[in-house]
């Protein structure tokens, strides 16, 4: 085969090819570049917990009353859909919950409430540190743990409840950290 129609060859795939690639059903929008959707954002209010967010559609939401006879306690976990169905003898998936535990009866405030109680998993924080911010206009504090995942708490103390915001991950690439740093920027308190 001589080298003009190894040539000519070689240009009639690279077009069939192109034409393949620029009109699969990738290319959504019609110019050739693979489109990726951008999740909608879904509105969610909890009138047990005082609290609305939103999240992405690309997670599901279950919100649960997880009390105790001794103190009320709400808990709302969120998990990709693209981790489902979860494992039937295993560990669950990476999530961003929200817990709001029952504060009216020693009015904790967050600091007391991260050092003091077993719920907040600081005593597994690799280095201690505890930093201070705000969420919804709310002052708040953060700080980093590490047990079966990664985890990042967000707390604030409320009359009514001490509401921790996690997230656990595995990298800190992990698409879910910038899912959980979204949702806290959509935060509001009803209570």
């Amino acid at each position: 085969m001589s080298t003009e129609k190894l040539f000519a060859a070689l240009f009639a795939v690279v077009v069939v090819v192109g034409a393949i690639y620029f009109l699969s059903p990738a290319s959504q929008d019609g110019s050739g570049v693979s489109a990726t959707s951008t999740p909608r954002m879904v509105n969610y209010t909890s009138e047990a917990m005082g609290v609305s967010f939103s999240y992405p559609d690309t997670y599901i939401v279950d919100e649960k009353d997880v009390s105790t006879p001794e103190r009320s306690r709400h808990s709302i976990v969120l998990i990709r859909t693209d981790d489902l169905p979860l494992p039937q003898n295993g560990e669950g998936p990476t999530a961003i919950t929200i817990d709001a535990f029952q504060n009216d009866l020693e009015s904790l405030d967050s600091r007391t409430w991260i050092t003091g109680t077993n719920d907040s998993n600081y005593k597994l924080s690799p280095d201690g540190t505890i930093s201070t911010g705000t969420l919804a206009g709310l002052s708040a504090l953060s700080f980093r743990w590490s047990g079966l995942y990664e985890g990042r708490t967000t707390v604030v103390a409320e009359p009514a409840f001490v509401y921790a915001l996690s997230v656990t991950y595995l990298t800190p690439e992990d698409e879910i950290l910038d899912d959980f740093d979204a949702l806290l920027k959509t935060v509001r308190f009803t209570q």
